[in-house]
Formats: structure tokens, C-alpha cells, sequence
């Protein structure tokens, strides 16, 4: 099987995955890694499909469980928004599952665009 293949076959059957509904009605300790926990958050929250600072902050208060005042240790211990923003554009850009706005989609179309153009104007003397 090449990569590619490899690749298709993974998407499908994360698609097939996440289309049982069953899965969002698990407790937060069932669920396995990051992405399963953010496509629980997606689920349960659908404005942080349209913002990822909403989805940041829900799941740090639903899965890390922070509650508390924000200082450098508490911090250091909460998933790495990154992480949390990644795994959202992938459930999002490549499985097409929690999509946002139209709006939304529009607006990080835009933004994509420019970076792109940014990178070849930069990238166009180099060689």
C-alpha cells in the first residue's frame, strides 16, 4: 500500500469513526488523545467551531479541568493550543466534520491566501 493510499485509508476510517454519534456521549476519561478530545468539544460546544479561542478555553475548563487563576505553573500544565488549533483544522480542513460559518470558513480562506502570497513573494529570489 504507498503513503498515499495509507493516507485515503486513514481518513476514511476516521471519518467513519467520528460519524457515530455514539462517541460524543463517552466520558471525558474514555476519550483517547487530543483530537478525539477536541472533535468532543466541537460536538458539544459549536461556537468554537467559529472560534478558537472559545475552543481553547473549553477545553482547557472540560478537559484539563482548569478552574483556577492563570499563572506560569498552571499554565505550563494545560494542552498546548497549538496542539488543541491543529487538530481542529484537521478535523475541519481534511475530514470536513464541525465545519464553521461560511463567514468563518471566507475569512480563513483570506487569511491562508495572504500567507501563501507572503511566502512566495519572500521565497521567489531564493533559489
Amino acid at each position: 500500500m504507498t503513503t498515499e493510499e495509507k493516507r485515503k485509508q486513514l481518513i476514511h476510517d476516521k471519518l467513519k469513526y467520528y460519524s457515530n454519534p455514539f462517541i460524543y456521549f463517552r466520558k471525558i476519561e474514555e476519550l483517547k488523545d487530543s483530537e478525539e478530545k477536541v472533535a468532543w468539544i466541537l460536538q458539544k460546544y459549536p461556537r468554537a467551531r467559529n472560534h478558537d479561542k472559545l475552543l481553547i478555553f473549553y477545553f482547557w475548563k472540560e478537559i484539563d479541568n482548569f478552574q483556577g487563576e492563570m499563572d506560569e505553573e498552571a499554565i505550563m500544565q494545560l494542552t498546548n493550543t497549538e496542539t488543541i488549533r491543529r487538530n481542529r483544522q484537521f478535523l475541519q480542513n481534511v475530514l470536513h466534520l464541525f465545519e464553521p460559518d461560511e463567514d468563518i470558513k471566507e475569512q480563513r480562506e483570506i487569511c491562508q491566501e495572504a500567507v501563501r502570497d507572503y511566502i512566495n513573494n519572500k521565497t521567489e529570489g531564493i533559489k
